[in-house]
């Protein structure tokens, strides 16, 4: 496909919680942004965001109104129409500032809110990022919306109206073409990856706190990362006489919980819970880690579709991995000397990962070398970027599809294998 040099890419984000301030409440989409956002640069893209999350006060960024919407039933109807409002002001905005000036958008899905549509219906190619059927997590898995229905309908009419819409995951992918009525030809599968350079090996201080094997955590505390399991089962082992250490940065709703649960476990003295840090600090704390942890619950709708970020943080950092057996987490797994997989919903299984994680302590560093190994082979943002726009120019070229099932695309990662 013919674009001037250098091509232009708009990136918009509408959601005003997500940002990429390096004290943004949520780590994970502030990483992805500027992986995506850098990925693109790295192959000779002028990227110009508009991010709305950037533009507001830091109060909104760091997580306090998400609360007060999961606590608060009358909030949420309140909180609907801010979306509504603002997505009406932030499309007026978004095209005002970048509008017949880029080559394409690359939209980060927020709930109720699109920017994108006025982009294609001027004929600039409107890519669409989603993380998650959020309708569906907003109803079921965490209460944060009061006019579900309404969100459905925006949400899934956004998901056929774009260009081409991006998904983290092919479980992700196949639950839109059958939910929302998506054809499949229009949907890569993009999971996340890792920026290298923020995860540097060289001089960076060993927040050392247990001489035991140390499991580390990165993320926000909600229930559906099963910290209470992994608690639970390393205080069943250290009655057994196997002694762990438990380092866990992030905060969260269940914070205080698990501080409870780890006191009745008898293991207080051996977790420590160090708060939310900056997202420029996140390294030296994965640095006094042995092994990352990264836990799921399964989902009420079936499946685990997620692409977690701090899998890929972890193995950059040259951590091995102890995580829930899922997808993004076995095909990081499997095969390889990289970590250790449990079943999610089976105590003895991740009893016995722990098991053969304290019986191979030793080697560990080396497992964590061939992770970062791995993660820098195949699993950073510029392969990424480079194999997501060279497929993206063969979809965009070609006629749009017709809603279709059983057909097979293949992933970026796969494009992007040597």
């Amino acid at each position: 496909m013919s674009r001037p040099s250098p091509p232009r890419l708009g990136y918009l984000s509408a959601a005003p919680t997500v940002s990429t301030r390096p004290d943004a409440y949520s780590a994970g989409p502030r990483a992805h942004i500027l992986g995506v956002v850098n990925g693109f640069r790295a192959q000779g893209w002028r990227v110009d965001p508009f991010i709305v999350g950037d533009r507001v006060g830091q109060r909104v960024t760091r997580g306090t109104l998400q609360a007060g919407l999961e606590r608060w039933p009358a909030l949420r109807l309140a909180g609907d129409a801010a979306r509504l409002l603002l997505a009406a002001r932030n499309r007026r905005a978004a095209w005002a500032e970048l509008g017949g000036r880029v080559d394409w958008v690359y939209e980060r899905f927020a709930t109720m809110q699109v920017l994108g549509r006025r982009f294609k219906k001027a004929g600039i190619p409107w890519i669409l990022e989603t993380q998650g059927l959020f309708y569906y997590e907003t109803r079921v898995e965490r209460s944060t919306v009061g006019l579900p229905r309404l969100a459905e309908r925006i949400e899934k009419a956004a998901y056929r109206d774009c260009d081409a819409l991006i998904c983290i995951s092919p479980a992700l992918k196949e639950l839109i073409v059958e939910e929302c009525g998506v054809s499949p030809g229009k949907i890569l599968v993009v999971p996340n990856a890792v920026e290298l350079e923020r995860f540097s090996l060289e001089n960076i201080p060993n927040m050392r706190y247990f001489e035991d094997p140390t499991i580390g955590f990165v993320g926000a505390l909600i229930g559906w990362q099963v910290l209470d399991r992994l608690i639970e089962a390393l205080g069943d082992l250290a009655r057994e006489g196997l002694r762990f250490g438990l380092v866990v940065v992030g905060d969260g709703v269940m914070r205080e919980s698990w501080e409870a649960l780890a006191g009745r476990c008898g293991i207080a003295d051996r977790v420590r819970f160090l708060g939310r840090v900056p997202a420029t600090e996140v390294g030296r704390y994965m640095a006094g880690f042995d092994i990352g942890y990264a836990g799921a619950a399964a989902m009420q709708i079936g499946t685990m579709y997620h692409s977690p970020i701090k899998l890929y943080e972890y193995m950059a950092m040259a951590k091995p991995l102890l995580a829930s057996d899922f997808a993004d987490a076995r095909q990081l797994i499997d095969g390889r000397d990289t970590g250790f997989l449990f079943a999610a919903d089976q105590p003895d299984s991740l009893k016995a990962a722990l098991r053969r994680v304290h019986a191979d302590r030793h080697r560990l560093p080396l497992m964590g070398r061939a992770a970062r190994a791995l993660v820098a082979a195949e699993h950073t943002w510029q392969a990424r970027a480079e194999a997501m726009i060279e497929s993206l120019d063969s979809l965009l070229a070609a006629p749009s599809p017709a809603p279709a099932t059983g057909t097979t695309v293949p992933t970026v990662r796969e494009l992007a294998a040597p």
